[in-house]
């Protein structure tokens, strides 16, 4: 009688592949509930926090899909449930796109800040992401950080030559940099005409 039950209950394992497949799912659906968000947001700017919060959302769904977490579920098992090679894929093509996106909205809020954090999770994963170089690279720029601005913005150029928004961030740069250079100039002048009326 016992063996029955046992055959019929599904395993601890299959208990754990069906939560995986579930927070996948639920992510993407909150994803895309923030994909509609921001399109929105060109007629409703509120619906930028909108869909932030579910760009957040969806973050934490995936995020909580590592092997760790579910192994540990299952004393004794450290390989029960790990996650398949094609889940890890989709679940890392799912977070950088969620991470960009937030980047996205925060640009349009200009909270340079978050920018850069949002960008720097995709940047650790993907060094050579051509959006998050670049939306860090402007956030940089607005942050009068102008070297880091510079590298990034380099990169991006780089990685996509043909991109209009890169190059017109490269030209807010150079122009931003030679504001810089002429008043560090104007001010050693006068530091100089000081100290030279000083010893007179």
């Amino acid at each position: 009688m016992s063996h029955q039950l046992e055959s019929e209950s599904p395993s601890s394992q299959q208990i754990i592949r069906d939560s995986i497949q579930t927070k996948i799912a639920k992510g993407k659906e909150l994803k895309e509930l923030g994909n509609a968000a921001y399109k929105a947001a060109a007629a409703d700017k509120t619906a930028l926090t909108t869909a932030l919060r579910k760009y957040h959302e969806a973050v934490n769904y995936f995020s909580g899909l590592d092997n760790a977490q579910f192994n540990s579920m299952v004393p004794g098992k450290s390989d029960t449930a790990a996650l398949s090679e094609a889940e890890k894929a989709d679940i890392d093509v799912n977070l950088i796109a969620c991470y960009n996106n937030m980047a996205a909205c925060l640009v349009k809020l200009e909270r340079w800040d978050r920018v850069v954090a949002n960008t720097n999770q995709v940047l650790k994963k993907f060094p050579e992401n051509t959006k998050a170089l670049f939306r860090r690279g402007q956030a940089y720029l607005n942050l009068n950080d102008l070297a880091k601005a510079e590298a990034d913005l380099t990169k991006a150029n780089a990685l996509a030559p043909n991109d209009s928004g890169i190059k017109t961030e490269l030209a807010k740069l150079k122009k931003r940099n030679s504001e810089y250079e002429k008043k560090q100039k104007k001010e050693w002048a006068g530091l100089f005409d000081r100290m030279a009326a000083s010893h007179e």
